[in-house]
């Protein structure tokens, strides 16, 4: 026998209910339904009628409401009951205070100054109060908790998989998950439901297994094409504000200004457009009226653009990599900065060489210098200059047998300050 549920008390009330069953005590059974559906006795049936058989399998099928029953679940249906996850503006969350860097420092808002942010380390009292006054005005584009989520409406954007017209439904069966991970997604589904992100359907012809990635802050539900409809999400909403007063990639969007008066004004246009599209913040997630900051992996400041260092302190210790896919993940990590190292190309040559189709493995002495002086040169990577719009571009190319290179640059008070390496490795003919 083989039953597949979810819910442990759902668990054990079946195998209770097919005990009785199978020891012909149809009278102890317990009585439950699940979501509009009932509990099927399998039987057989010979010439001389019907006969009792061992309970072999369990199965679920939809059936009517009664009149008694309420009706299934719907976004029309679904009120708040008192296993709803109250918003923070209403009931305080337990907030974890971790340790920040040094050019930030937390601040707090809402009700009693309870509900934290984090700012600037360099700011003034007076700044500070600023800061706090704009949060505060539009407080509702923070969240703390998923209960904060409200839910933005389907006419700035809606999730849509489109089907050939041949398309058949599919329900999947849910992987198996050991016993830990299946406790996490437990508590992830409930946390949903309670906020009321989701809502159950019991006769849905799609069916689809969770994925489970774990997850800093969280386990995340995905969708297909996701990514597609963050970056037409935030388009649809700040479409009048790009390139003007903020910058935006997917769902991470940066607000700019010249001056503190400047960026405040901004950034007061841009979170109460959030407050009025039901768009919700991540509070970890913002630092406000920051001079420096981490995007992409790449350190953005008033000198420039910078490598992360934390990223590359990781991969300074890496050890030399013993198989082939070790090399392809080393070439990944640091490839991914290529634009701070001049003629990586060239340099990453005898490491390339190794992911050949069916090139032996051998890491002789050249791929080790080569390892050595890509994480050497990592290290000290320079600063690139953001590009001047207002000036001239540079572009200097050089060439090999076996690499092609070029370094984009513009000259301020005649000297070049460099944007851009790019190489490329010669393919043989």
């Amino acid at each position: 026998m083989r039953v597949d549920v979810f819910d442990e008390m759902v668990s054990e009330q079946l195998k209770r209910n097919m005990e009785a069953i199978n020891q012909g005590s149809e009278t102890n059974l317990i009585d439950f339904k699940i979501s509009g559906t009932k509990f099927v006795k399998s039987t057989k049936c010979s010439e001389g009628g019907t006969e009792s058989a061992q309970v072999s399998e369990v199965s679920f099928t939809s059936v009517e409401p009664t009149e008694q029953e309420e009706d299934e679940p719907t976004p029309e249906n679904l009120n708040r009951n008192e296993r709803v996850t109250p918003p923070s503006s209403i009931k305080l969350p337990k907030v974890e205070l971790k340790t920040l860097p040094s050019h930030l420092r937390y601040a707090f808002v809402g009700e009693n100054n309870m509900l934290p942010i984090i700012i600037s380390s360099k700011l003034t009292e007076s700044q500070e109060q600023q800061v706090i006054q704009v949060v505060k005005n539009h407080i509702l584009a923070i969240g703390w908790q998923i209960s904060d989520i409200r839910g933005i409406s389907p006419s700035v954007v809606m999730h849509k998989i489109h089907l050939e017209d041949e398309s058949k439904s599919s329900a999947q069966r849910q992987r198996r998950l050991n016993p830990n991970m299946k406790e996490v997604v437990h508590k992830e589904i409930v946390k949903l439901l309670d906020a009321r992100i989701i809502y159950p359907i019991s006769d849905s012809p799609w069916v689809s297994p969770i994925q489970c990635v774990p997850k800093k802050r969280g386990m995340p539900f995905g969708l297909c094409n996701a990514p597609t409809i963050f970056q037409l999400c935030m388009t649809s909403i700040f479409s009048d504000m790009m390139e003007d007063v903020m910058e935006v990639f997917m769902d991470d969007f940066s607000v700019f200004g010249d001056s503190f008066e400047g960026c405040l004004k901004n950034l007061d246009r841009v979170i109460a457009r959030c407050e009025e599209t039901n768009l919700v913040l991540n509070w970890e997630k913002c630092h406000f009226m920051v001079e420096e900051g981490v995007v992409l992996g790449n350190k953005i400041s008033k000198d420039g653009i910078e490598v992360d260092r934390a990223k590359t302190e990781v991969i300074e210790k890496l050890p030399p990599p013993t198989t082939v896919k070790g090399v392809r993940a080393f070439l990944g990590h640091v490839g991914f900065y290529r634009r701070f190292i001049k003629d990586f190309s060239s340099i990453a040559r005898p490491l390339t060489n190794l992911l050949l189709k069916d090139a032996p493995f051998d890491f002789p002495n050249d791929c080790l210098l080569a390892f050595e002086k890509l994480k050497e040169a990592l290290v000290s990577a320079p600063i690139i200059s953001s590009p001047d719009w207002e000036l001239p571009f540079e572009l200097m190319c050089d060439a090999s047998d076996q690499a092609l290179g070029c370094v984009l640059g513009q000259k301020k008070d005649k000297k070049l300050h460099v944007i851009y390496y790019a190489s490329r490795t010669m393919a043989g003919a």
